[in-house]
């Protein structure tokens, strides 16, 4: 790795401080030094090695250790600490060299040897709470070694720290006679585990100011996001994205449980009225890029961010994550999730429920019931489900019938595959929508039989309302019941932007353009990386409250953003025709036209499913006049 280069990490860190360190150098600092490196000769540093570790980072008092799991760190910890008892045994008491120890899984920066990060900030703190002589884990470490029965670790409780937002789990390594306090701990004043004294103090500050490495825990991890560069303001609420989580497996067919990771937790968030959830698709716009936290947050508008990785090794999968805190620029947490793969679908809800308590966002007892909603315990279900998704997102006839074909394989390998059976009802509802069948009516019937089996085994399922409303105004052109589902759908996910959408669209389409306008906007707020299907909604209801000139705007935006795509130029001219502007509607249509030969005037009129069918024969009319073809 090149000079200055630096990369992220989950580790073991294991931070080390002598307890009175400036009154043993001021009492007798000779001694104390040669003492110091009598212990790191013939003890610290040969258990470091014999156990796999590395030093980090130095600091004449301290030290900062990596090691390639817990159970090593810990085991170094305690080899080190009963060898130092011993070695103390015979000396007195105000000149025996006694170290705190503190250990911590983490995430890092490394730069070059040096560790820096949360993950460093926790385990100092950690490391300062413990006694001289004492080794103290966080929550995340004392996980990996809980069933060890060589290991004995008294719960200290909840401690608040400095400079750490949420309050750190304590756990204390309970040697022989020793028990666990019954009162909470209290910080240490002690301010960093890089304590220095005297000349060696100097000396090491005169070096960092020339440029070496200050470790500083106060700071920010990295540069923070500032909410006035943001290209939206912050909502009130809790904010996140959550980004496609890196497949580290190695192989591309691997994918698919990275991104459907990163996609069900964004399902489950948007059911969370409490948080502002960006959609899927403004959130892939970064898959497989390198960006930093801080552009992420400005470009969407967030102050969280949830980034991870996804490993698998046959039936084992290893799920790294971190909440991030991008305006103050900091780690709110990391962690890491080893699973088996048939588990791995339990796990988004583990993530998002951890999400929730991190943000302080509380759920109803409806809420928690969704978030421990099941999905599929099979992974070839689950792999044919998401490729079915992909090719779904093609839109092709020929992608459609692929996706057909997958999520029908992945109901037979699961029948109860909720997810599975809306996404195989959306591509029957799409064959009638769009006519790519030879009998509409048969693949709007088959589409809404199967949003009905699922939601027989999920009622609250948000997607099946979505599609049920759809079936309902495309199909059998009741409105009123097409609205109480996508209200239905909203209540059930409020931060699902594709949820508002339709929401929107129902009430554009029954001619309330001014309930759907806001509800455009909060999706698009959403959705910040929006398709033209949020525009063209947007203007027809900027039209339908008079507003021409923003209906415009949003013609000019789909041009701008779609050039050869003919629906900004399409709502362009109805917009001018709508007032009165003919010569304008008629370079709009000749614009349409060349992108779409064979399109008539009727046709629009009789696919676009206005309740008020005279609104559809105004815009049949104006397109008309305009020179389309009839």
């Amino acid at each position: 790795m090149a000079e200055g280069d630096v990369t992220r990490r989950l580790t073991t860190i294991v931070a080390a401080d002598i307890a009175g360190y400036t009154r043993l150098m001021g009492a007798d600092d000779e001694g104390t030094l040669a003492a110091l490196r009598s212990h790191r000769n013939e003890v610290i540093d040969p258990k470091i090695a014999e156990h796999g570790g590395r030093i980090a980072n130095t600091a004449g008092d301290s030290l900062l250790l990596e090691f390639p799991s817990v159970v090593d760190a810990l085991r170094c910890a305690i080899d080190v600490q009963r060898t130092l008892r011993e070695r103390n045994a015979n000396v007195p008491q105000d000149r025996r060299i006694e170290f705190r120890v503190g250990i911590n899984v983490g995430d890092v920066m490394a730069e070059g040897e040096d560790l820096l990060g949360d993950g460093v900030n926790v385990a100092a703190r950690i490391e300062s709470l413990a006694a001289p002589g004492g080794i103290c884990l966080s929550r995340t470490a004392r996980d990996q070694v809980r069933n060890r029965p060589d290991v004995i670790l008294g719960d200290l409780g909840e401690v608040e720290v400095k400079n750490i937002d949420q309050p750190i789990r304590i756990f204390k390594v309970l040697f022989d006679g020793e028990t666990a306090p019954t009162q909470p701990l209290r910080p240490s004043r002690k301010l960093s585990p890089l304590t220095v004294g005297s000349g060696v103090a100097l000396l090491i500050l005169i070096v960092f100011a020339a440029g070496a490495l200050v470790w500083r825990p106060w700071e920010p991890d990295f540069e923070p996001a500032r909410p006035a560069e943001m290209n939206f303001p912050l909502p009130t609420k809790p904010s996140i994205v959550v980004l496609p989580f890196d497949n580290l497996t190695g192989d591309e067919g691997q994918d698919h449980l990275a991104d459907g990771l990163s996609e069900n937790i964004i399902s489950t968030l948007a059911t969370m009225p409490d948080l502002f959830v960006i959609a899927r698709n403004s959130s892939f716009t970064y898959k497989g890029k390198a960006v930093q936290v801080k552009k992420v947050a400005e470009d969407l508008g967030v102050r969280f961010v949830l980034e991870g990785s996804v490993q698998r090794s046959g039936d084992a999968v290893r799920v790294t994550a971190q909440l991030i805190d991008a305006v103050r620029g900091f780690h709110v947490w990391t962690k890491r999730y080893d699973r088996e793969l048939t588990n791995l679908f339990a796990l988004q809800d583990e993530i998002s429920g951890q999400i929730a308590t991190a943000l302080e966002v509380k759920l109803t007892e409806g809420e928690q019931a969704r978030l421990r909603r099941k999905s599929t315990s099979k992974p070839e279900a689950y792999r044919l489900y998401l490729e079915g998704k992909a090719n779904f997102r093609l839109f092709t006839p020929r992608d459609m019938k692929r996706a057909e074909s997958l999520f029908e394989q992945a109901i037979t390998v699961d029948p109860r595959f909720v997810a599975a059976i809306v996404e195989l009802a959306h591509v029957h509802y799409v064959y009638g929508r769009v006519r790519w069948s030879d009998d509409p009516n048969a693949s709007f019937g088959k589409a809404e039989a199967l949003v009905q089996q699922a939601l027989e085994i999920d009622a609250d399922y948000p997607e099946g309302f979505t599609s049920l409303g759809r079936i309902e105004r495309s199909w059998r052109q009741d409105f009123d019941k097409a609205l109480t589902y996508h209200r239905k759908a909203v209540a059930l996910a409020p931060n699902c932007a594709e949820c508002l959408r339709e929401l929107a669209n129902e009430l554009q389409y029954i001619g309330d353009g001014n309930q759907a306008i806001p509800i455009f906007k909060q999706a698009m707020r959403l959705e910040p990386n929006y398709s033209t299907l949020y525009l063209m909604g947007l203007g027809r209801s900027y039209n339908l409250t008079g507003e021409y000139s923003k209906a415009l705007q949003t013609a000019d935006e789909m041009i701008k953003r779609w050039p050869n795509s003919y629906w900004g130029y399409l709502h362009a001219a109805i917009t001018h025709g709508m007032m009165g502007q003919f010569d304008d509607a008629q370079r709009n249509v000749e614009e349409v036209m060349r992108r779409r030969a064979k399109l008539k005037a009727s046709t629009h009129a009789k696919y676009t499913p206005y309740k008020d069918r005279a609104r559809a024969n105004r815009e049949a009319e104006i397109l008309r006049k305009a020179g389309m073809p009839d």
